[in-house]
């Protein structure tokens, strides 16, 4: 008996073993799924802040060759698009920040959406100066034509005037004479 009873309390034991190394084995599996979760969460976050920010220097990087395409002669129009630059890069770090450290994703998004609608309102404003530039330089030299043209006309008068003047003192000089002959043949 106490070779059976030995044989139960061994078999008992074992079994018991077996039962917490089940358990034990249970325990780590499940937590073994739950890392793995994690880490492909984990994953698929990294991922997406990859991907929004690489969306981010696309649009920067875009942004900054359609500004420097609007660059011109004009220096107040340079200075403009150097001030929208600026701007932009401010934006940009502000974006970076959302998508790096708060990992706000929703938020950047929307940045980045601001960013490229300023980036739309900065253009069509240097297009819209442009545009006013030209015309007022149409119109500049449409009146530096119209100057010079009145300018020749001015001339022309002047000269008319000096012509008619001569011709009046040439006509008058022999009246001059004929009434001092007069006035010598009266006396």
């Amino acid at each position: 008996m106490n070779n059976t009873q030995s044989k139960q309390n061994i078999t008992a034991i074992l079994i018991g073993i077996i039962i917490l190394l089940l358990g034990a084995v249970g325990y780590l599996w499940y937590n073994l799924n739950k890392v793995t979760d994690k880490s492909q969460v984990q994953q698929t976050e990294m991922m997406e802040l990859q991907k929004v920010q690489a969306e981010l220097d696309q649009d920067y990087q875009a942004a900054l060759e359609s500004l420097e395409e609007m660059r011109g002669s004009n220096t107040q129009l340079n200075a403009l698009i150097d001030s929208q630059k600026v701007e932009l890069k401010a934006q940009k770090e502000k974006i970076n920040g959302l998508i790096w450290s708060k990992k706000e994703l929703d938020k950047a998004r929307t940045e980045i959406k601001t960013l490229n609608a300023n980036v739309a309102k900065y253009l069509a404003d240097i297009q819209q100066l442009k545009e006013e530039n030209k015309i007022l330089s149409d119109d500049n030299t449409k009146l530096t034509q119209s100057l010079e043209t009145e300018v020749k006309a001015k001339e022309g008068v002047i000269e008319e005037r000096n012509t008619l003047t001569q011709e009046k003192e040439n006509l008058s000089k022999p009246m001059q004479l004929w009434d001092q002959k007069l006035i010598w043949q009266i006396l």
